[in-house]
């Protein structure tokens, strides 16, 4: 039993073939010949014949069991074939070559190639395609004469069911997941796709920050700020300031670069005592130790006397 799927198979083969045919017999120069697609191979066919040409008549014969079981390299090589048979009777090296001038005619760049024009190529101009602007009194999507709103990210026009937009769905429909919630919707442009990315690299720094924040809390980090100060200006301020020799109500550059001075002294200062106090409670703790030490010999040796003084007793008495 053929099935349809094998019976589309076969008619998309026998286009194919004619198809080829006709390429052939335009690139020799002759008239194109008629086919006939024989269901059987009965009396007509040789053995292991799979296809022949009758040239008075100008007609291809071939087997559909035999075209059903070829490639379409071997549907080209019997097409180019047959038709050389219209100028060479024989297969001699005439013949020969003549089909390999029609199988480089009838070659054709497989799906999905690109070229690439020659040096010095102007393209032909091209009429202008005109922007389709969107209907306002309909619908884009359902097409029904209602009021209507713009989208704000396509700038196409829908009812109030339909306003809301979807993201395009790119890849294979396979893998394409139908929601609920998105049949009330408009397939919308990719400008609406670059926003819906945007809010959420938005929200994904604002979750960072208040990881940061909750780190830095549980850390014990202070808060700071960081102020920037333009000295050149400062400078030129206190200069100004600084002028006047008999009084200055300011603070000059002279009065800074003085507390600055002061402020290096005392720290120094401050350093010093610390030093000296740090030194004194050294010589404070090492002297106490030593009490503690020679104390804790004394209590030592009177425990060593007591001991020695009882084993004397009972050597004198016992």
């Amino acid at each position: 039993m053929v099935t349809t799927a094998e019976k589309g198979i076969l008619e998309y083969k026998k286009a194919i073939f004619l198809k080829e045919v006709g390429k052939a017999a335009g690139a020799l120069g002759v008239n194109i010949p008629k086919v006939k697609f024989w269901g059987k191979y009965d009396y007509h066919f040789d053995k292991g014949e799979r296809a022949h040409i009758h040239i008075k008549e100008n007609l291809i014969c071939i087997a559909e069991p035999e075209l059903n079981n070829m490639s379409k390299e071997e549907i080209i090589d019997t097409a180019t074939h047959e038709i050389s048979h219209l100028r060479y009777l024989d297969h001699g090296p005439e013949f020969r070559e003549t089909q390999k001038d029609l199988e480089i005619v009838s070659w054709e760049p497989p799906s999905g190639t690109t070229g690439a024009f020659p040096r010095g190529y102007v393209p032909s101009k091209e009429e202008k395609i005109k922007n389709i602007r969107p209907i306002k009194y309909k619908c884009n999507f359902c097409e029904k004469r209602i009021k209507t709103k713009r989208c704000k990210y396509c700038g196409g026009y829908f009812c109030e069911e339909h306003i809301q937009p979807k993201e395009p769905f790119i890849g294979h429909p396979i893998n394409k997941i139908d929601n609920k919630d998105n049949k009330n919707t408009h397939i919308c442009s990719f400008a609406y796709s670059k926003y819906l990315k945007e809010q959420e690299r938005k929200k994904r720094e604002e979750e960072n920050k208040k990881c940061d924040e909750a780190l830095d809390s549980l850390s014990g980090k202070s808060k700071f700020r960081i102020y920037k100060i333009d000295m050149k200006k400062e400078n030129k301020e206190y200069e100004k300031e600084d002028s006047d020799d008999d009084y200055n109500y300011g603070y000059g550059l002279r009065d800074y670069k003085e507390d600055k001075s002061v402020n290096r002294k005392q720290k120094e200062k401050k350093t010093i005592d610390e030093s000296e106090n740090y030194e004194d409670e050294t010589e404070e703790s090492k002297e106490k130790e030593d009490k503690e030490f020679i104390y804790a010999l004394k209590v030592f040796g009177i425990i060593l006397g007591l001991i020695a003084l009882s084993f004397l007793v009972k050597w004198i008495f016992f």
